[in-house]
């Protein structure tokens, strides 16, 4: 039996995510080989659930989904009742346009994880059958797409959202930009031809590919550890290291290009011989160690 209430007028409730939310409850008892055990699922909003979130995991900001096991008297589980299942549908609403599918989906996803955890399944000892439980419950649930619809510019958006986060709190991708903006004024003084162009946009490229996956590995590492772990460690330093490869050739190339004696007194001359230049780069350099150094990080985690 599933006791479903939709207690939120933020969001429309429609008739067919009540009847999904129910056949994921009884999908995943029946492929769990369970009895058909009552299950209460409320669907609430953010307000409601971050409450809740703050009263029994002492986390003060919303979440997607909690669940409740029911205990009876002696502490086992109940023999007829399974637990409580607490959904924000504003939460979900929002992860359904991040991940870029339906929202009924994401709340049948949500209920299902939700499920399991009323089984006994937890992220520390069985995380990786979780996950396997899930996608094998989810193709079996009729009635809801698995495959994503998001935009091309949708995808865009994420992207850049990625690139710009690493510019607000990486330093060192900051100075990369720094830096291969200053490698492009200087190269109009050089006369490259496409070739030499090609080497230095291939390592500019490549710099900041490194420190964009650097940071993807950082982040992918400490939402999984939070406690000290060698593997963890490997895999941090091994991801660094790659930035720095990267970074050497991009100096190894760079002194193979830029190291002309000749050119480089002319570039001098021609600055120091005009006040409006030696001002102009004065100022650059100002502005490029503000932004390397102090640029404004709302979020205030500056990971380096």
């Amino acid at each position: 039996m599933v006791d479903l209430t939709n207690s939120q007028t933020k969001i429309v409730f429609t008739k067919n995510m009540d009847r999904l939310i129910r056949k994921a409850v009884k999908k995943t008892l029946k492929m769990q080989r369970v009895k058909n055990m009552g299950v209460s699922v409320l669907i609430t909003d953010n307000e409601f659930i971050k409450d809740l979130n703050k009263k029994f995991r002492e986390i003060d900001s919303p979440t997607d989904v909690l669940s409740f096991p029911l205990y009876d008297d002696e502490g086992n589980l109940d023999d007829s009742e399974l637990g409580d299942i607490v959904i924000s549908i504003e939460k979900a609403q929002r992860q359904a346009e991040e991940y870029g599918h339906s929202l009924e989906r994401e709340i049948v996803f949500l209920t299902v994880h939700a499920m399991l955890h009323l089984l006994g399944y937890d992220h520390v000892d069985d995380e990786t059958e979780m996950f396997r439980l899930q996608k094998e419950i989810m193709e079996n649930i009729s009635g809801i797409s698995c495959s994503k619809n998001r935009s091309v510019w949708q995808s865009v958006g994420f992207a850049l959202s990625g690139v710009w986060f690493c510019i607000k709190n990486e330093r060192n991708f900051r100075f990369h930009i720094f830096a291969a903006t200053t490698v492009a004024l200087l190269s109009t003084y050089y006369g490259f031809n496409t070739a030499q162009k090609a080497i230095i946009v291939i390592v500019i490229s490549s710099v900041m590919i490194c420190e964009l996956f650097n940071t993807a590995v950082e982040a992918a590492i400490d939402t999984k550890t939070k406690n000290f772990n060698c593997l963890a460690k490997i895999a941090k330093d091994v991801s660094a290291g790659a930035v720095l490869l990267s970074a050497l050739c991009s100096v190894i190339c760079g002194l193979f290009l830029f190291l002309k004696i000749d050119i480089i007194h002319n570039i001098l001359k021609d600055i120091l011989n005009s006040p409006v230049k030696i001002i102009c780069a004065v100022a650059y350099l100002a502005a490029g160690y503000l932004f390397v150094r102090h640029f404004p990080n709302k979020e205030g985690c500056d990971i380096n």
